[in-house]
């Protein structure tokens, strides 16, 4: 299996991919209009590799699924496999409301970032929000997942919480306020205005985000 994995093609000048385990690949990134492949990373062959349907294949290339969209990509070298989809929409959600609560915005520079400034509001002294990814699969189907803390319940943040704290992770299911993040409880974060940046890109050690108090 190759070490590092990079996608080049149309607009794209050989991002890595996040390695998620042996073989294994992952990463979001725009896509145009025209053709991309995946490059071994040192290799002195220049092996590329693409993906047909399913199936990850050496020597070819594959499309986007969307022009000019942000796509979610993973490949598996031990079974050969590659999934695709369009990156519709990320939203924060607030447990409380039970639905997302401000609409975030890609980067201008098409990275996988997003972000969003939002006037935090406490309900029921709740404090608990994550986010929420929209996925269009290739048959045209639409499926949601929440990114979040990485157990389920979180201690409120404040002015020192460590870095690790805001590691997204993956939810295994769609549940309304487990795996929440906890804005600050005492003045901190309460009916102030936040600057909250999700950031994706291959190149973070780990999924990650930001929240900022805008004065």
């Amino acid at each position: 299996n190759p070490e590092n994995i990079q996608i080049s093609g149309k607009g794209l000048e050989r991002v890595g991919m996040k390695k998620l385990d042996d073989g294994i690949f992952e990463a979001y990134v725009y896509l145009q209009d025209g053709e991309y492949a995946f490059y071994e990373k040192g290799s002195k062959t220049d092996r590329h590799f693409g993906f047909s349907n399913t199936t990850l294949t050496e020597g070819t290339s594959f499309s986007a699924l969307k022009s000019n969209k942000m796509h979610h990509i993973v490949i598996d070298f031990n079974n050969a496999t590659s999934t695709i989809t369009a990156v519709n929409e990320m939203a924060l959600w607030y447990s409380a409301a039970n639905d997302v609560v401000a609409i975030m915005n890609e980067a201008d520079d098409h990275s996988a970032k997003w972000s969003t400034n939002y006037l935090f509001t406490p309900q029921s002294n709740d404090f608990r929000y994550k986010f929420r990814m929209t996925e269009e699969l290739p048959d045209g189907t639409v499926k949601q997942s929440f990114f979040g803390y990485t157990s389920k319940n979180a201690t409120n943040q404040n002015a020192t919480t460590a870095e690790k704290y805001f590691y997204l992770f993956k939810e295994n299911g769609m549940s309304q306020s487990d795996y929440c993040f906890k804005f600050n409880n005492r003045g901190l974060h309460a009916d102030k205005n936040l600057l909250i940046e999700v950031d994706m890109t291959p190149a973070a050690t780990n999924y990650t985000h930001k929240v900022t108090v805008v004065e």
